[in-house]
């Protein structure tokens, strides 16, 4: 191939358009405080049934999917479908570790993941925080059933035929 002005150009845009895509995320410390705390304190809230502290943690357009394909709530169905959940008793129990955090370039959207130990064995979520009025919450939490490797053939065997993708 003969090296052109052309081919340099397009080596130049491709080589601009790395080094842009490499800034968009920025790793953030695996544990920061800040972040940390609420999260934890919102887990907290679910697990103690407090509606306030769970709630008043979420942006108003705030959008939770939980593990079954049906489950997608915004923050007020989520408060109408399960409030009664949040009745100073326990809503559910979720045990936090392994977070990481990616910042945007926006300086006021934080993506999280997190491992988790529940009743349904470990679930794995991903996150959204952003900051609003100078305070930080939860605008997406995507929760799900994580299956071992080591056991997914015996899950398969748990599904139906037709919730499997054939090749």
């Amino acid at each position: 191939m003969k090296f052109t002005s052309g081919n340099f150009l397009y080596l130049l845009t491709i080589a601009f358009s790395l080094t842009g895509l490499s800034f968009t995320n920025v790793q953030v410390a695996s544990s920061n405080k800040e972040f940390d705390e609420i999260i934890d304190a919102w887990h907290h809230a679910a697990a103690t049934g407090d509606s306030v502290g769970f709630f008043s943690r979420m942006t108003e357009d705030a959008l939770y999917l939980g593990t079954d394909e049906t489950e997608r709530w915004t923050r007020t169905t989520m408060g109408k479908d399960l409030g009664k959940f949040f009745n100073g008793k326990k809503a559910w129990h979720f045990i936090a570790y392994n977070r990481i955090y990616t910042a945007l370039d926006d300086k006021n959207t934080i993506l999280f993941d997190e491992s988790l130990k529940t009743w349904m064995g470990p679930c794995k979520s991903t996150g959204m925080m952003r900051k609003v009025k100078g305070k930080w919450l939860i605008s997406y939490y995507n929760l799900n059933v994580a299956v071992s490797n080591a056991v997914v053939q015996n899950y398969l065997k748990l599904l139906k035929e037709e919730e499997i993708l054939k090749d």
